[in-house]
């Protein structure tokens, strides 16, 4: 309700005129660009995204204090690995914004994938290094449920697109859920 309330406030406080490029991007976030990766910013964008990324850092730590594990750790180890994420989350989105990137689908899911990867199973990050981030991440469980309710679907749209839209939610995701942890599991050895 609080991420909500802010997109709203954020929309009625921006100055933009019609058919601007500003109307399109009132919500910070990296513009689209082509061969200079600066020119996805603007002043605009590089201080609403700081704020937006602190504003959601404070929504987390509030929850987390509703939650009680701000006992077990202390707030800047969780205020470290958040902002760590949100470093990685949002040089994934800007490289997802280069155009050949979003033609070819290589779009900021894509990029998240592959910097997890090599963050996740690179020797540098073995020990206690990137602790912090290791222990927000642990909280993905959190940010996906977060993410369900925000982006929520209205039941009219399963019901316009059918039998389809279910049989991909209910019988491929689980088969895919399942299927990667048998290859993982069967395949390749790894633990669980």
């Amino acid at each position: 309700l609080l991420c909500f309330s802010l997109a709203i406030a954020i929309t009625f406080i921006v100055d933009f005129e019609r058919n601007s490029l500003r109307l399109k991007y009132v919500i910070p976030q990296p513009m689209g660009w082509t061969s200079n990766p600066l020119d996805a910013w603007d002043l605009y964008n590089i201080i609403g995204t700081i704020c937006l990324l602190l504003f959601f850092l404070s929504v987390y730590l509030l929850s987390l204090f509703a939650m009680g594990k701000l006992s077990s750790q202390p707030l800047g180890v969780y205020g470290k690995g958040f902002l760590g994420l949100c470093v990685v989350a949002t040089v994934a989105f800007w490289i997802g914004t280069q155009s050949w990137c979003k033609r070819n689908g290589f779009g900021y899911a894509i990029w998240s994938i592959v910097f997890g990867l090599i963050i996740g199973n690179s020797p540098l990050t073995t020990g206690d290094r990137l602790s912090c981030v290791k222990l927000v991440s642990k909280d993905g469980e959190y940010f996906i449920k977060c993410s369900l309710v925000l982006l929520a679907v209205q039941f009219s749209i399963l019901g316009d697109l059918g039998l389809p839209a279910i049989v991909v939610a209910w019988v491929e995701s689980p088969l895919t859920l399942i299927s990667s942890f048998l290859i993982g599991t069967k395949l390749f050895k790894m633990d669980i």
